[in-house]
């Protein structure tokens, strides 16, 4: 039914395959999704050529990867993913590999769930502070493997935290004069977001995005959204959206779309949108919809 959390109060058009502009030199690296992918982008500049196994538009949850990602996978020296649980399918294959393989949730803060399920939101990456926790993991291990190369790594890896904790900071101060704190999503996906925000996260459907309801459960849920005078609420891309539509009609209240960064599609990339410029909108949407000053 309706979950609610209480908060505490490098270019990326290469990210779907190898990448192109590398040196000679470079070393292949797979990284099981796309915020990840891109991690290991910008830590790497051109001495890295990253491997997403997640192609453009693909849902990060259900990917199941090809004979030509098994042998790039086998082929990488070293690899990145996030826990266990969150793509079986490429962690089973990844857990069968002899070489550096590191698992990114080890080292970030994660809230309910533990490092090697996702039982609660897995979507760490949407607090910029894990990005940071995850990029200077990426920047060491990708040292150890090239050691010649680690002040090179340390460097990318620095500029690139500036421009994600000029994210934080504005995610920090964006949301401090709302009409709302309501911060609604058809899918269980924005709590690190909202507990970085100071929101009050509710999911229309905690774990599963496309989960049927019935009419008795539209009902409660659109009760609770309204005795919380709920302004806005947010779809995802590449999710259904019917009902969040069906909802916001009964409500009468706004719909407006968010991009959760499991991928970008094809179309994402050719705009060359990428992390940094996804969240700048995020925080806009989101600003709007809960009427922020």
């Amino acid at each position: 039914m309706l979950v609610a959390l209480i908060s505490a109060c490098g270019g990326p058009g290469s990210l779907f395959g190898v990448k192109k502009n590398t040196t000679g030199d470079a070393i292949t690296v797979a990284a099981s999704f796309y915020p990840i992918a891109e991690i290991v982008s910008r830590v790497g500049g051109v001495k890295v050529s990253v491997v997403n196994l997640t192609p453009a538009g693909t849902d990060a949850h259900e990917v199941e990867l090809t004979a030509k990602q098994l042998q790039d996978l086998q082929d990488s020296k070293a690899t990145f993913y996030l826990g266990e649980k969150f793509q079986p399918s490429i962690w089973k294959a990844i857990s069968s590999l002899k070489g550096r393989s590191v698992d990114l949730l080890k080292v970030t803060p994660t809230m309910g769930f533990t490092c090697g399920g996702c039982e609660g939101d897995p979507h760490v990456w949407l607090d910029p502070a894990n990005m940071i926790v995850m990029t200077r993991e990426v920047a060491k291990q990708l040292s150890a493997t090239r050691p010649e190369l680690a002040t090179q790594f340390s460097s990318n890896a620095a500029t690139y935290v500036d421009e994600l904790t000029s994210i934080g900071e504005l995610i920090d101060t964006s949301f401090q004069n709302c009409a709302s704190t309501a911060l609604v999503t058809s899918h269980y996906s924005f709590s690190y977001f909202a507990q970085r925000a100071h929101l009050k996260m509710y999911s229309l459907a905690p774990l599963t995005p496309d989960a049927q309801k019935s009419a008795h459960e539209i009902e409660n849920i659109t009760a609770q959204l309204r005795s919380n005078k709920v302004p806005t609420i947010f779809s995802e891309e590449m999710v259904s959206s019917a009902l969040v539509k069906t909802i916001a009609k009964e409500l009468n209240v706004t719909t407006d779309v968010l991009q959760p960064l499991e991928g970008l599609t094809n179309a994402d990339i050719k705009a060359g949108k990428n992390y940094i410029t996804v969240q700048r909108d995020n925080i806009a949407r989101i600003a709007k919809g809960l009427k922020c000053s």
